[in-house]
């Protein structure tokens, strides 16, 4: 790497470290210049754009299909793991059947 190179990697580490601290109040203050300087008028609004017509949901339901395939997932997920070497939990000291220590 380049002298010029190094020096351009550490200006931006440090201008990366440095938005650590970037608060919601400076978040907020940068939207609101933004929208002033009228930075989001000629963006495409995706509102709607993707919805079905038609289809109607109850919070229930809407929640009920929300589990059921984050449950899916997790099943599917635990296919994929291979056979864990059994690990006592801190939290429940109790390895469960499975080999792998839930809490």
């Amino acid at each position: 790497m380049t002298p010029p190179e190094k020096a351009a990697l550490v200006q931006t580490l440090q201008t990366d470290s440095n938005n650590l601290s970037f608060t919601r109040e400076q978040a907020i203050a940068e939207l609101e210049a933004l929208r002033a300087a009228r930075a989001f008028d000629h963006v495409e609004s995706l509102a709607g754009k993707y919805a079905r017509p038609g289809v109607e949901l109850s919070d229930d339901e809407l929640n009920a299909y929300l589990h059921e395939i984050g449950t899916e997932w997790e099943e599917e997920l635990d296919d994929l793991t291979p056979t864990a070497v059994p690990v006592k939990s801190s939290r429940t000291d109790s390895i469960h059947s499975s080999g792998i220590a839930r809490g």
